[in-house]
C-alpha cells in the first residue's frame, strides 16, 4: 500500500533454483478485509485461514450420541496462538497438534483437550526428541515466544 494505491505480487520471475517454477496456469484467491485498528486486533490471520482453508461440514443422519450439539476436540485460550495442524503421528497412533504464535507476542497458553490424554510430549517438527509435558487434568500449560511453532504428541 502506498498512498491510495494497493498492489499485490502474484508471481516471482525467479531462475534459481528452478528456472521453470512459475510456468503454467495459476489460480489465486485474495480478499480485502477492511477493519478498524491494527491487523492483530482485527483477527486478520484467523480470517485468512477461514478464507483459504474453510471448515468442511459433513452431513449425517440424526442419531443418539454422547456429544453436545456444539463440540470442540481442543481449545486454545489465546487468540494469537493458532492450531495449524492436527494429524496422526508418523510413527504411532498418537495425535500430533502443532500450534504457532501469529502476532509476535510472548504468551502463556492453556491447551485443553475434550478427552483427557494419557500422555502428552513435546516434539520437534520431525516428531522426534519427545519431552514429557505436565498434564493438569485435560489441559497443558506452556509459554510460547513470538512467532514460535510448538508441536505436541498426544496419546489418548
Amino acid at each position: 500500500v502506498l498512498g491510495n494505491r494497493m498492489r499485490i505480487s502474484l508471481l516471482r520471475s525467479t531462475v534459481h533454483p528452478d528456472p521453470h517454477a512459475d510456468e503454467g496456469r495459476h489460480e489465486f484467491t485474495y480478499s480485502l478485509y477492511p477493519h478498524a485498528g491494527d491487523w492483530r486486533d482485527a483477527g486478520t490471520v484467523r480470517r485468512a485461514y477461514e478464507l483459504n482453508a474453510p471448515l468442511i461440514a459433513m452431513n449425517t443422519n440424526p442419531h443418539e450420541g454422547d456429544l453436545p450439539k456444539a463440540f470442540g476436540f481442543i481449545s486454545v485460550d489465546r487468540a494469537n496462538v493458532l492450531v495449524d495442524c492436527v494429524k496422526k503421528a508418523e510413527d504411532s497412533d498418537a495425535t500430533i497438534i502443532r500450534l504457532y504464535e501469529a502476532h509476535g507476542a510472548r504468551s502463556s497458553v492453556n491447551l485443553a483437550f475434550a478427552q483427557k490424554p494419557t500422555a502428552v510430549t513435546e516434539c520437534d517438527l520431525m516428531e522426534e526428541h519427545d519431552v514429557q509435558v505436565e498434564l493438569n487434568g485435560s489441559t497443558i500449560r506452556f509459554s510460547i515466544k513470538p512467532w514460535e511453532i510448538r508441536t505436541f504428541k498426544v496419546q489418548f
